[in-house]
């Protein structure tokens, strides 16, 4: 396995004092990437009705691909942990509802079950070598924001119920094609600077126990040299980690000073675990481990690659937004254990999670490169 320990005095990305309302510098245009994306028309939320929503969303057919974004059901299983595949289906999205309902979890992620922007759900079989029940949803958060939901669990184990809302806030009200949006939360499509970014972030994981919340605010495009593109700089932000006795801050940004847990900067290890398969570590000067790993799959549960993508013989976006993602938060200070976010790629890429702009960025993260997006805690 090889690793790499880089320089962590400064954040992921710069934090020069800008003014909410600084006006950006524009570097000489150059054309951006036109790689297409597929429409996506905004859904009316019925009422919900958790019994028939969960029924009928259950009977959906799991033949579908993720290639749809209206799709709202995963790819079928050559395999399958119980009985047939529409039974293990219906089962396994009743236990996970079951279980969110148990945790008095409702109202945090009842949009995983009201149709809204985008659904999905199923089971697949993850990095790790287990089938896991998922639920995903893109959600309209008010004319300027986005709503990620996640909840998953291992097939016939609710204690292992994980689950993750992340909000994105936008500078202007969002476009009849919210993906025009999403798409550049986070990184610019080439040296244009974007009409549309995130100002404001809120991203929490839990695994009912244990949890990381990050809050982000103040955010502007700032074009980057060393990236030959925008990118948004927050100009505050807060990552806390908790479990069942305590909360602990990793760090604090206000303006150009940040201040980190022990008064210095975690060391940072980024490690590739072969193809799209890699894990981004911090350790602090208390000995406190953070890490995140985040894997990408097939229905079979093998890692993607730029191999596998060559044998797919599509494009490198379209290929990545076809797979599932295993995305796991640990930390030596957690009571209960790891952190999961399982489910499809095509809903983090939709939501703006993920900030896979264009082919190229896809190609990177199947190369081993971390995968950029909304702040999630860690030091990069």
């Amino acid at each position: 396995m090889a690793k790499t320990t880089v320089d962590s005095s400064v954040m992921n990305v710069p934090s020069p004092p800008i003014s909410a309302n600084a006006p950006v510098i524009v570097p000489p245009a150059e054309t951006p990437h036109t790689e297409s994306v597929a429409p996506v028309q905004s859904v009316s939320a019925p009422i919900f009705e958790p019994s028939k929503d969960l029924l009928n969303y259950g009977q959906t057919d799991l033949t579908g691909r993720h290639d749809n974004p209206s799709a709202t059901m995963g790819p079928t299983m050559t395999e399958l942990p119980m009985g047939n595949v529409d039974n293990t289906h219906d089962v396994g999205l009743q236990a996970l509802y079951d279980t969110i309902r148990s945790k008095a979890l409702d109202d945090k992620l009842q949009g995983i079950l009201v149709a809204n922007l985008f659904q999905d759900g199923g089971v697949a079989l993850g990095a790790d070598g287990q089938f896991h029940l998922y639920a995903d949803a893109v959600v309209q958060a008010g004319d300027r924001g986005i709503q990620f939901l996640n909840a998953t669990m291992l097939n016939g184990q609710p204690d292992t119920l994980n689950y993750q809302r992340t909000t994105l806030t936008f500078n202007q009200a969002l476009p009849s094609d919210y993906t025009l949006a999403t798409r550049t939360a986070f990184l610019s499509d080439g040296r244009t600077a974007p009409a549309y970014w995130a100002t404001d972030v809120e991203n929490i994981r839990s695994n009912t126990v244990d949890s990381l919340t990050v809050l982000a605010s103040n955010g502007n495009p700032v074009f980057q040299p060393t990236l030959n593109r925008y990118q948004t700089i927050f100009q505050n932000e807060t990552a806390m980690l908790s479990n069942s006795t305590a909360d602990t801050t990793l760090y604090v940004r206000n303006g150009s000073n940040t201040t980190y847990l022990g008064d210095v900067a975690p060391t940072v290890e980024i490690i590739n675990n072969g193809g799209a398969n890699t894990t981004v570590r911090n350790t602090y000067a208390n000995g406190l481990v953070v890490e995140r790993n985040v894997a990408y799959v097939d229905d079979q549960g093998q890692t993607a690659s730029p191999d596998t993508l060559l044998a797919a013989g599509s494009g490198a976006r379209d290929y990545l937004s076809g797979l599932f993602v295993q995305d796991t938060l640990s930390s030596n200070m957690f009571a209960k254990g790891p952190i999961t976010t399982f489910g499809t790629a095509q809903s983090r890429l939709l939501a703006g999670l993920d900030a896979i702009v264009n082919k190229q960025d896809a190609a990177d993260v199947l190369g081993g490169g971390s995968v950029p997006g909304a702040p999630d805690g860690l030091i990069h």
